[in-house]
């Protein structure tokens, strides 16, 4: 997985990609058989932030279905060092960051509804939590993504329920999670994707002036 991020214009409007490719473990663990790609536009005021977003998800070492998609998203942010002082009172060290949104899918090429690859994703509802457990250096975090189905006869009632839970330790520049995902259907019996992974990440800035862009001034960085 690669992320990359800069702040075109202060925290206002912020460009970010991301590119994550996976391998079939029943052909080994480096021939890679898929590619999602990321890239959106995204900005915070205040509590609340927006981003527009494109995805294609493809496989790379055979043929098969490809699913893209564009969407529109709104979220709201609560913060327990700003917005909570009843938790500052009761958990003075374990500070508490959570948001919730809704997104339009208002383009959608094959992004399914359901794991089993049936209807079309439609609406989004997201909700994300992390759980600082000792000074930053130990998180658990949660995340749910709902997905609504355009062909169905209820079309903002969810259809697929997608959540992670995970604890993350940081080091620096470094951070090493293990966290399980569940992909699982909502309005009928039918497959759930369920996985264990462990994730180790690096975090890196470079400044405008690395880049030479800039000889005086460094700008918001790259990660």
């Amino acid at each position: 997985m690669l992320h990359l991020e800069t702040d075109l214009y202060k925290q206002y409007l912020t460009f970010y990609t991301d590119q994550n490719f996976f391998s079939d473990r029943t052909n080994g663990w480096i021939e890679l058989s898929e590619w999602d790609s990321t890239y959106a536009f995204t900005g915070v005021v205040d509590h609340f932030a927006w981003r527009l977003q494109y995805e294609r998800d493809a496989p790379l070492d055979r043929r098969g279905i490809k699913q893209a998609y564009a969407d529109g998203m709104i979220t709201a942010k609560l913060q327990s060092a700003q917005d909570m002082a009843w938790w500052r009172k009761l958990f003075p060290n374990q500070s508490l960051t959570m948001y919730g949104g809704a997104g339009w899918l208002f383009h959608n090429s094959n992004y399914f509804a359901r794991p089993d690859n049936t209807g079309h994703a439609l609406f989004r509802y997201v909700a994300h939590a992390d759980l600082d457990l000792y000074k930053n250096k130990v998180v658990l975090y949660g995340d749910v993504n709902f997905f609504t189905d355009r062909d169905g006869s209820n079309q903002a009632k969810p259809t697929e329920m997608d959540w992670i839970v995970g604890l993350a330790l940081r080091w620096h520049d470094m951070e090493l999670a293990v966290y399980r995902e569940q992909d699982q259907p909502l309005d009928k019996p039918g497959l759930v994707q369920k996985y264990l992974a462990v994730q180790l990440r690096f975090s890196f800035d470079v400044s405008k002036g690395d880049l030479g862009l800039s000889r005086t001034k460094p700008g918001t960085g790259i990660q």
